[in-house]
């Protein structure tokens, strides 16, 4: 366990020396997507719920582009 800890700070340490902004970026990009994760799954619940209710509006609303959502 020492040393898987000792080599993410030493990967840690090149990447800053390397690229301060991809650094920051990459690991703001990973934050993203833990949050996204569990947003995805109650968005699919609540689809999934309307779908089994009845209601095909909100499942139209995620299989048509969004210049379709409006009458012209």
């Amino acid at each position: 366990m020492k040393d898987l800890t000792l080599a993410v700070a030493h990967f840690t340490r090149l990447s800053w020396r390397i690229d301060h902004r991809r650094l920051v970026t990459g690991r703001g990009l990973l934050l993203l997507g833990c949050l996204a994760t569990p947003a995805l799954a109650i968005a699919l619940k609540h689809l999934t719920e309307a779908v089994l209710a009845g209601d095909g509006g909100p499942a139209a609303g995620f299989a048509l582009p969004p210049r379709c959502w409006s009458p012209s």
